[in-house]
Order: structure tokens, then sequence, then C-alpha cells
């Protein structure tokens, strides 16, 4: 039977975590890619109902440069304009108001 050096194990330990962390990683990167331009407006309608408290009408349409898509949302509680990455990140939103009634 081979031995291990003292420092062996924990190499080995050390190994087969980084390992683990690089598939998890991977895995990650596949979901975020195969993330469409559909679901990402769908995830979009969620966070705008879950922030104003109302069901909205989304729409999207593409973006430029480091926005994939911006998506706007009108509601009972306004409409908000959403800039989206390609890892369906929103990285601002602009809220422009309530209808008038």
């Amino acid at each position: 039977m081979a031995r291990v050096m003292p420092g062996g194990r924990a190499l080995l330990v050390l190994g087969a975590l980084l390992a683990l962390a690089v598939v998890i990683a991977f895995r990650a990167g596949q979901e975020a890619a195969a993330l469409g331009p559909s679901e990402l407006i769908a995830a979009v309608a969620r966070t705008y109902e879950e922030e104003t408290g109302a069901p909205g009408l989304c729409s999207g349409r593409p973006g430029d440069g480091r926005i994939w898509l911006v998506v706007a949302c009108d509601g009972a509680s306004g409409r908000v304009v959403y800039s989206v990455d390609r890892l369906g990140r929103i990285t601002a939103r602009d809220r422009e108001g309530r209808p008038e009634t």
C-alpha cells in the first residue's frame, strides 16, 4: 500500500474541493447562458410584481453594450424600465411614475 505524505492528504482534499467548485461554477454558467429572452422577461415581470405589489404587462427590446435586454413593465403602479445584462441581473431600473386616471 502506498503511503501518503503528511501534507499530501491536505492537498488531496484541497484538490477535490477545487474540482467541485469548478463543476458547480460551470453548471451555473450553463444555466445562465441558457436563459432566453422570454424567460428573462417573465423573471423581470415577477420582480415588478414583487416591487410594486401589482402585476404588470412587460415587454422587452434589445439593449446596447453590456445591457442585453431593456424590459418595460406597465401596471397600476406605473411604468418601470429595467436594464438587464446577459446573466439576467438587473443593472438599472427607471421608475416613470403612476399612470393618470
